[in-house]
């Protein structure tokens, strides 16, 4: 059995993974208290301690509006938190998986972003992902392997994004405006973590785009959804992203390119598993 330590388990998609991982690897997932990334050596002195073959590195500042008025935050969890890994994994031979973002690219084409096409980031998150992309290549080489994620879809009580607050707007009869001209990737956590037990367990190494097959707009998405949860004529209107204001600049398209042999399931086959899992809540 593989050792591996998992970083971000507390989070809302590190929780979900590890959930899924349990049982398959001897894991040491330790909370923020027991290391902080950003402290290198609390970092060296654990990853020492348990000697993983694989780290997984979850742990991250993914607020992208916050990450433009907090930018030396964001930069500081993100790079320097990463290159802490980064040096201990080498310090022992480990390998290291990286959790990335679509928003390395501009968002501005119209056919799927593959792995080694040329970054642009679109805000300042993605910027931070992609120095520390970098980063890491650059100290592990083939050690240091990327799974970039696209929307995240996970089901947990602690998320504050629209599409767990679903019922609730649902049985407050709240107005639902949602863009229909932002086509992306989406990444559903049990199949994120599929593909991360794949690639750990056949050694895989490069660049992963976890997405679920297809693409949606949030419009899309969201009236999906509500019809697989039984709320088919809930009204939501289109709108344009560019008439939604945020401090972040969001991508008109974020599609990633599937990336064989890890390739996850089409999109709606796993919202429709999300949505029977918000219906059993």
């Amino acid at each position: 059995m593989k050792r591996l330590l998992l970083t971000g388990s507390s989070g809302l998609l590190g929780s979900c993974i590890l959930q899924r991982l349990e049982g398959e690897f001897e894991l040491l997932a330790p909370s923020r208290d027991r290391m902080d990334i950003t402290d290198a050596a609390a970092v060296s002195k654990l990853v020492r301690g348990f000697s993983p073959e694989w780290i997984v590195h979850l742990a991250a500042f993914t607020d992208m509006d916050r990450a433009e008025a907090e930018k030396e935050k964001a930069r500081f969890v993100n790079l320097t938190g990463t290159e802490n890994l980064v040096e201990a994994a080498k310090s022992i031979g480990a390998k290291l998986l990286f959790a990335s973002t679509n928003y390395i690219f501009g968002g501005e084409g119209n056919s799927p972003y593959k792995p080694y096409d040329p970054p642009c980031p679109v805000n300042y998150y993605g910027y931070t992902k992609y120095l520390a992309e970098v980063k890491g290549k650059e100290i592990l080489g083939e050690d240091f392997i990327i799974a970039r994620f696209g929307w995240g879809i996970w089901k947990s009580k602690r998320s504050v994004k629209l599409i767990n607050r679903l019922p609730d707007i649902v049985r407050e009869g709240k107005p639902l405006k949602l863009a229909d001209d932002n086509l992306q990737s989406i990444s559903y956590a049990p199949d994120i973590a599929e593909g991360i037990r794949v690639i750990i367990e056949r050694g895989l190494t490069g660049i992963f785009h976890l997405v679920n097959e297809g693409e949606a707009t949030s419009y899309e998405l969201v009236k999906f959804l509500l019809s697989r949860m039984g709320y088919d004529n809930y009204p939501v209107e289109k709108v344009g992203l560019d008439s939604i204001s945020f401090p972040a600049r969001r991508q008109k398209y974020g599609v990633l390119a599937i990336t064989p042999p890890v390739v996850l399931r089409p999109w709606q086959k796993a919202i429709e598993d999300f949505a029977k899992r918000m219906r059993e809540n």
